[in-house]
């Protein structure tokens, strides 16, 4: 399952955002497909991202980062959500940073009980033709870069988010998972 929604932000709020995360601090430390244990130190790329909202239990969730951003985004979802008339519980967010040469690998997002939701961001103006896509392997589908393009899929369906193709873009990924009820 992949649904594409476009128009569902305001403008003036996708350029926020895309500042927010400009100003915030990035690491190598998104490492898809994990090998390794008990890290996950090794897979089969790396990215500039992280993790800044899980909920690892009934009562455990561990946030990293600016907390308004973490609240910011939480409303985001619930937004959407109340707009698709869905019911999910909120596990994950998680934000990645692409420049030029960074193209994910195909990974997984989730289970198959798991919904991700993945909005595609940049700070940067790129011409059309200027990659940044996202790659759906059950459909092999390839979904041109919009900004604040928001793709809802199964989380368990492999796919991959695709760098600008030009010098000095930066494409951001905000990815929310929720489990579904």
């Amino acid at each position: 399952m992949i649904r594409v929604h476009d128009g569902l932000f305001d403008f003036r709020y996708l350029n926020e955002l895309s500042y927010q995360l400009s100003i915030s601090p990035w690491y190598p430390g998104n490492v898809a497909n994990r090998i390794t244990y008990p890290y996950g130190e090794r897979g089969t790329h790396r990215l500039m991202g992280c993790t800044i909202f899980r909920k690892e239990g009934l009562n455990h969730i561990l946030t990293k980062g600016d907390p308004h951003l973490v609240r910011n985004l939480q409303n985001c979802f619930e937004n959407f959500l109340e707009k698709f008339e869905q019911k999910r519980e909120l596990i994950e967010i998680h934000l990645n940073l692409q420049f030029r040469g960074m193209n994910g690998t195909i990974h997984k997002d989730g289970s198959d009980n798991e919904t991700a939701y993945i909005m595609m961001l940049t700070d940067d103006e790129v011409e059309k033709d200027s990659g940044g896509g996202f790659y759906h392997e059950p459909t092999g589908e390839y979904i041109d870069f919009k900004q604040g393009r928001l793709i809802e899929m199964t989380a368990s369906d492999r796919h991959k988010g695709s760098a600008f193709n030009v010098d000095n873009a930066v494409r951001y990924s905000i990815k929310w998972v929720g489990r579904n009820l």
